[in-house]
């Protein structure tokens, strides 16, 4: 990710949005609206090792796909 705030924001926002369902939930709760592991797993009738397991990967593959955004 480069110096452009609202660039980075919109890259940012589009590879959340290109996640596979179940990830994207689990970052929009956890990392967007700031739920709990807890009252992530209610509010999707999953379970807390699976929401952590969503997660983990969602932000693996975000990593990655952000990694050669980077600007000079």
């Amino acid at each position: 990710i480069g110096t452009d705030p609202c660039g980075d924001a919109f890259e940012l926002q589009h590879a959340i949005q290109t996640l596979p369902p179940r990830q994207r939930h689990a970052i929009e709760l956890l990392k967007l609206q700031g739920m709990s592991l807890k009252e992530a797993a209610s509010a999707t009738g999953s379970t807390v090792a699976a929401l952590k397991v969503a997660t983990h990967r969602a932000l693996a593959t975000l990593r990655t796909r952000l990694r050669g955004k980077t600007h000079s």
